[in-house]
């Protein structure tokens, strides 16, 4: 069976494969570990916990100047690491400005996602849609709500949370009937009155 190592040579950072062709070989190879070369950890999959231990305990400790170079390695990584971050948080706050300039700019008049809690209220289903919940669109989700509250409550259930969309102002026909375009519900069971003493 052979064994497949991930290891990197200090100096260089470069990142490599070991190959070795048994346990046995691995672990030989572990105690005569080349200078500088760090063991990053095991590919091979088919090993037991008694024979990772093996090879964890079979490997020549580091010596003080390689521990030096693995220093300078993390330090790398970590530094390339919050690069990453980087550019990943300032090309998030990069489309979030795009998607806030379009929705301010997009017909006031369209369909908003709301969401409505039972304890919680209204609020926003898109936090890039600004623009405040009419009572109108209130009126409507609570009749939709209370519609929907009507059709689990046989099963004991009731309406916890519901993910609506609404429109603000204006219908497309004038017709209040066609304010809520569709959304989803989320039942649980109502809580059972707690027995007077």
């Amino acid at each position: 069976m052979k064994i497949d190592m991930k290891v990197r040579q200090m100096k260089t950072g470069e990142t490599l494969v070991a190959t070795l062709d048994s346990f046995e070989d691995a672990v030989t190879w572990l105690g005569q570990r080349p200078d500088f070369t760090e063991v990053l950890g095991l590919l091979s999959e088919d090993l037991s916990p008694r024979q990772r231990e093996a090879m964890r305990d079979a490997m020549r400790p580091y010596t003080a100047e390689e521990q030096a170079f693995q220093a300078e390695l993390r330090a790398e990584d970590d530094r390339r690491m919050a690069e990453r971050m980087q550019q990943e948080q300032a090309e998030w706050e990069r489309r979030s400005r795009e998607e806030m300039e379009r929705q301010l700019q997009a017909d006031p008049n369209r369909v908003k996602a709301i969401r409505w809690h039972r304890d919680e209220g209204y609020s926003s289903g898109d936090a890039n849609d600004p623009r405040e919940i009419t009572e109108a669109a209130k009126q409507a989700v609570a009749a939709w709500v209370a519609e929907r509250n009507s059709w689990v409550e046989d099963r004991g259930q009731e309406v916890i949370e519901a993910h609506v969309e609404v429109y603000l102002g204006e219908t497309p026909s004038g017709s209040e009937d066609e304010r809520v375009v569709g959304g989803q519900f989320f039942p649980v069971s109502k809580a059972k009155p707690t027995a007077k003493a």
